[in-house]
């Protein structure tokens, strides 16, 4: 950890678990003098992107969302005294569970391709939050959905061309010029709340 750093990014991986998808976008966010804190939900090594059934089933049998959002909080509480702000960063699982855990003492979250979160709609973040969907997705009408969250305040909600999982320079659906777009994206959001009051200053 960065002991100049008052900024924490607790950053949530897909089904698959903490893999390269996760370092490298852990690995920019540390350039940008963030310290970042990677909980590994599944506490075990991660699966390969062929096991995508084996990690799904896995994911759903033996973790769950709910318990992994306590799980999340669980990880988050020991860093509260140390950092001025605290974010959230999920990639689709973990988009659905930064969503759950929205309402936490967190100062922003921003969530990619959580499909999941369309059997959450009831929740209303606490915090400034950013939604990225891939326009592409096969089991749910993507329009329908960013219509309902565009109803939550301090949420905002953006669709991308591309299918599922197209920040992740590592799958067969990385789209370059996309996830660029985005990762800019997510660091405008970031360093936009960079000079507002943390929860210390509550």
């Amino acid at each position: 950890m960065n002991p100049s750093s008052d900024t924490l990014i607790v950053l949530l991986h897909e089904i698959y678990g903490l893999n390269d998808h996760i370092n490298y976008y852990k690995g920019i966010l540390l350039s940008e003098g963030y310290d970042v804190l990677t909980p590994n939900m599944l506490n075990r090594e991660p699966f390969a992107y062929a096991e995508d059934q084996e990690a799904f089933m896995y994911f759903r049998n033996t973790i769950g969302m709910e318990d992994a959002a306590l799980q999340i909080e669980s990880s988050i509480e020991p860093y509260r005294s140390r950092y001025h702000r605290i974010f959230m960063i999920g990639f689709s699982v973990g988009a659905t569970i930064a969503w759950l855990s929205s309402g936490l003492r967190v100062d922003g979250m921003i969530g990619f391709y959580g499909s999941r979160i369309r059997d959450y709609t009831n929740i209303t973040p606490s915090c400034d939050t950013l939604l990225v969907f891939a326009s592409h997705e096969t089991s749910f009408d993507v329009t329908a959905l960013q219509h309902i969250l565009n109803t939550h305040p301090k949420t905002q909600v953006h669709v991308v061309e591309g299918e599922h999982g197209f920040m992740n320079p590592f799958h067969a659906n990385y789209r370059e010029e996309e996830a660029k777009r985005c990762t800019e994206m997510m660091l405008r959001f970031l360093r936009s709340h960079q000079d507002e009051s943390g929860y210390m200053d509550e």
